[in-house]
């Protein structure tokens, strides 16, 4: 993709933080050598390059999930309803 949009990149930035969150998540408490000769754990090297807490970014995302399924079982039901009504 020649030029991309600008809601393309932002869906791009986001995929990458949350896979990267992922990763951070599973190997929080391992450490690695930064750049600058300073070793740090996963969750540290998230803070310093997301400005987010990794657990801060869990508990979003987490709700956000929470949100969809419950905004999705509200959209099944009135679904229902409105089937249930054309059948009267």
């Amino acid at each position: 993709m020649l030029n991309p949009s600008k809601e393309q990149e932002e869906k791009w930035a986001e995929d990458r933080r949350y896979y990267f969150a992922r990763w951070c998540w599973v190997h929080q408490h391992e450490t690695v050598q930064c750049s600058d000769n300073i070793w740090r754990t996963w969750e540290q090297v998230f803070l310093r390059k997301e400005g987010m807490n990794l657990d801060t970014y869990a508990k979003m995302k987490q709700d956000e999930q929470k949100q969809r399924l419950h905004e999705e079982k509200n959209e099944t039901h009135s679904k229902q309803e409105g089937d249930q009504m054309t059948l009267l």
